[in-house]
């Protein structure tokens, strides 16, 4: 279910978008894997799932998961909810458990659509798993004009160099490091050009 869902994704992109993708040979090959990418549409998963070879496993906000079309597809494609409140452990131990498996995690770490660069803050949550891992990060900028999707327009997606755990720069895993290192990383995506 998940390649079909993909494969009508990547044709229904196709059709109504010009999307290119930039440096898809920094997929890891294996092992655990944070995905994390900005978030400007709901179109995002698609978009950054496509052109990858492994399955990712998304966090997706609980409310997607009662709406009939896009619920459906949710639960089809390995995607779990989590809830925007103070932490969530059910999502947390899903998420830790798709890492400790070494599979692909999918998140987008300013919690929320966003549609500019300025008003965007990165949550704790990317920083923690990563902690409690010792998990790499492949960060993934989607770009577009306006950070707007609008039928037809150019969609640029692209992935960066993925960031070992060592290169993170945590010390003591204190929340304060871990908001700072979300933030950082969310920085990296958003350094990320064509």
């Amino acid at each position: 279910m998940y390649n079909f869902i993909k494969w009508v994704g990547i044709i229904f992109s196709r059709v109504f978008f010009r999307i290119k993708v930039y440096n898809r040979e920094f997929e890891p090959k294996e092992g655990g894997v944070i995905l994390c990418s900005n978030h400007i549409s709901m179109l995002d998963p698609i978009l950054v799932a496509m052109h990858m070879k492994r399955k990712i496993k998304f966090m997706s906000k609980e409310e997607i998961f009662t709406w009939p079309v896009l619920g459906y597809i949710a639960k089809h494609v390995g995607a779990f909810p989590v809830s925007r409140g103070p932490g969530d452990l059910s999502a947390m131990k899903i998420a830790l458990k798709t890492l400790k498996e070494g599979n692909v995690l999918g998140i987008f770490p300013e919690g929320g659509r966003k549609h500019s660069e300025e008003e965007s803050t990165a949550k704790a949550g990317v920083a923690a798993l990563a902690f409690k891992t010792k998990t790499t990060v492949l960060p993934v900028h989607i770009i577009t004009k306006a950070s707007k999707l609008k039928i037809f327009c150019k969609i640029s997606v692209v992935y960066g160099k993925p960031i070992p755990f060592e290169e993170m720069g945590f010390t003591t895993g204190s929340s304060d490091e871990q908001k700072e290192i979300s933030q950082k990383i969310l920085n990296d995506i958003f350094a990320l050009k064509v």
